[in-house]
């Protein structure tokens, strides 16, 4: 959790807004609504499709549910780390689809 913080605390702050030159409470209203709408929607959003494995011997590991933590790879994306390895990143698993084609 030490890790993520000091990577995302930039992201994850917050704040008081307080400015003197405001006379109408609509005002302060409206710019602090603005505001919030910029900032509160995600700026990434990350989709994957994969096979599902876990039906099959030594892979009931890999059988996710919504709400999990598992980590994703990609080079393209995250890069890689220190020592040349390619750099995970936790995510949660916040939907799940089924393609029965």
């Amino acid at each position: 959790m030490r890790e993520f913080l000091s990577k995302y605390s930039y992201f994850l702050r917050e704040s008081t807004w307080t400015k003197d030159d405001y006379t109408d409470d609509n005002l302060y209203y409206l710019d602090a609504r603005d505001s919030l709408h910029a900032a509160a929607f995600p700026k990434i959003s990350y989709n994957i499709s994969v096979v599902n494995m876990a039906d099959y011997e030594n892979y009931n590991c890999y059988k996710l549910k919504v709400g999990d933590y598992t980590f994703v790879e990609d080079t393209e994306f995250f890069g890689w780390d220190d020592k040349g390895r390619p750099a995970k990143e936790w995510v949660v698993v916040t939907e799940a689809s089924y393609d029965l084609e």
